[in-house]
């Protein structure tokens, strides 16, 4: 079990580590990573034995959360700290008076969508085309944040 608190700028490193190693991670430039400290934007990562396994980042855009970037190491995948990560989100969301989160994956990360599904996450929607190299369908997830909302995840 890993231990998910509040990221800061000394877990940068990692992160981008993680992300860099992750195939289906959105692969931000290393100026993107110090724009998670913005007011309306939080980072949480998963910490096992004092080394960052796993992250968030999610965007307060008015009461809806934007899904922006989650990953898990390698070697700390299939373990429940994907779960563990959004279980997290989903409370510091709800604690910030959201309505829902929202996000969008590719139609064949049949990995993830399995999880946001397991915690709540209905698929409401898709963008033909949406991403590049290859060329794929995004499929579009919400999470109603009511106060029940977390009982499966």
């Amino acid at each position: 079990m890993s231990a998910i608190r509040r990221g800061t700028s000394a877990d940068l490193q990692q992160v981008m580590s993680i992300a860099s190693e992750a195939e289906t991670a959105a692969h931000w430039r290393p100026a993107d990573y110090g724009q998670v400290f913005s007011s309306s934007r939080i980072l949480l990562v998963a910490e096992a034995e004092k080394k960052i396994v796993g992250f968030v980042i999610a965007h307060d855009i008015t009461g809806e959360w934007e899904l922006e970037n989650v990953a898990v190491a390698v070697e700390h995948q299939c373990c429940g700290v994907g779960q563990q990560l959004l279980r997290e989100l989903i409370r510091a969301a709800q604690s910030n008076a959201a309505k829902c989160i929202l996000l969008e994956v590719r139609e064949s990360n049949s990995v993830a969508r399995k999880l946001y599904e397991r915690c709540g996450f209905q698929q409401y929607g898709r963008r033909k085309s949406y991403y590049v190299n290859p060329s794929e369908d995004a499929l579009l997830y919400r999470f109603l944040c009511n106060p029940a909302a977390l009982e499966n995840c």
